[in-house]
């Protein structure tokens, strides 16, 4: 099994298994690790060093953010994100998490996959779209609600 998943490892990725093995002997940890230790830490660093230069907490911790933030903008598109993938990222995982009621750890473990997926694509070639404002549908009524939610915060204004 070792063989097996360890087959493709280039050796900057075996250099990170032998500190990781180092340092978790030296930590009281016993000899040998188990695979899976040593495959999870393998992607974790991998995530971490992603084509987009921010670590997967700041990631997770920004797509909590964006969650809690964004009724606060008209779209998707005008909210500030960090780096454009996150665009694509969140907007596709929040898609997610609603449709299929993600918890945590499975939200969690999408955001990794989906990391690792749009870095895979840069590393091809691809160029990451920026996100641009689209048009507004101006066929349908804007929702009652978003009309009281505007009155509201501009009476909150207005009495400050």
């Amino acid at each position: 099994m070792w063989k097996r998943a360890l087959s493709g490892l280039n050796s900057d990725q075996f250099d990170l298994i032998f500190k990781f093995c180092i340092e978790r002997c030296s930590n009281g940890n016993p000899w040998p690790p188990e695979l899976s230790d040593v495959i999870s830490m393998l992607s974790d660093k991998l995530v971490d060093a992603n084509s987009f230069g921010i670590p997967f907490d700041e990631m997770l911790r920004d797509f909590n953010k964006y969650l809690a933030r964004r009724c606060h903008y008209h779209s998707a598109e005008m909210y500030p994100f960090r780096h454009p993938v996150q665009y694509w990222i969140f907007t596709d995982l929040r898609q997610k998490v609603y449709d299929l009621r993600l918890t945590e750890a499975e939200v969690e473990k999408r955001l990794n996959k989906m990391i690792r997926m749009w870095s895979e694509r840069v590393q091809r070639g691809e160029v990451i779209p920026k996100p641009t404002l689209r048009l507004e549908d101006k066929t349908r009524p804007r929702p009652a609600w978003m009309d009281l939610l505007e009155n509201a915060e501009k009476r909150k204004h207005k009495s400050a």
